[in-house]
Formats: C-alpha cells, structure tokens, sequence
C-alpha cells in the first residue's frame, strides 16, 4: 500500500535582498526618430512570502506576500535627452501598488506552468544562441510576449547585472 500524498504544501520564505539589480531599455522612436531610454534599480527588496503547491481542483501553484514588501526602487527616464520624472514617479508607484494589490495576500496569481521543468523537456536553444560568460550567469530567454513587433528586422537584447 501506498502512503498518503499531500494534497497541498505551503512554504515559508523571508526574502532579504540588498544587491542592485538593474533593468534597462533603450529605445528608437518610430516616429521623429528619438531616443527613449529607462532603467530602473531595486536597491532593496524584504519581504515574507508563501509558495503553494496544490493538487486541488487542478496541479497548480502560486506565489503570495504576507504582507506589503518593502522595496526600494529608483528610476529613471529619458526622452531624446530630456529626463522625465513624471515617468519614473508613475513606474516607480506603479510597481508598488502592484505587488500591493495583486501579490499580497489574501490576492494571489495561481500559475498552471510547472514550476520545475523535467530535465528532458527543458527548453534549451541552439549553442549559438546562448549567452554566456564563463564562471558567470548565463541567461536564456525562452519566452517574450505582449511586444510590438516592427517591420523590417529587428534584434532583441536581454542584459542582466548585478551588482556588488
């Protein structure tokens, strides 16, 4: 006979970040031909949050805060050279009200993917596609969604960087 399995597992964590990750985006206008760029910095980034994983109706799991993290997040934004800080205010109160109102408890986003993918079905692109840094941080992207796409070619660019 078999042993019981669990129907549904809730994990505990304490997150304490306070690296410097940085994501930015350049850009070129369609229209006039400018230069947009944004980049945005969490500094610091706390919180306690739960994993699920649940059996019930269906396989799934989910991510939630406990409560409200404490983020700390700079921004900035440029059009054609001119800062905007009307932008990096919006962005900024943007992401915080966001994992606010959607992250934090008792709302939650239930995800159907699997949370770890089995060694055989992992995706995994072409040699030449990869990028990588020998004893560093390799990064593939394996899914972009939701971009405008332009006529014509276009490359699609990723940086991460981490701080010391």
């Amino acid at each position: 006979m078999r042993p019981p399995i669990s129907q549904e597992i809730d994990i505990f964590i304490s997150l304490d970040y306070a690296g410097g990750v940085t994501l930015a985006v350049d850009a070129e206008l369609i229209i006039g031909g400018g230069q947009a760029s944004l980049s945005l910095k969490v500094s610091h980034f706390s919180a306690k949050g739960r994993i699920q994983f649940s059996r019930r109706p269906y396989t799934r799991w989910s991510f939630a805060f406990y409560e409200e993290p404490k983020i700390v997040v700079s921004v900035e934004s440029s059009l054609q050279g001119s800062s905007l800080p009307q932008i990096a205010n919006i962005i900024s109160s943007t992401i915080k009200r966001t994992l606010r109102t959607k992250h934090t408890l008792p709302c939650y986003k239930i995800r159907i993917k699997p949370f770890v993918l089995l060694p055989e079905i992992r995706f995994a692109p072409p040699q030449q596609e990869k990028i990588s840094h020998t004893g560093q941080l390799e990064v593939t992207v394996v899914e972009c969604s939701r971009l405008v796409l332009c006529e014509g070619s276009f490359q699609l660019y990723c940086m991460v960087s981490i701080g010391k």
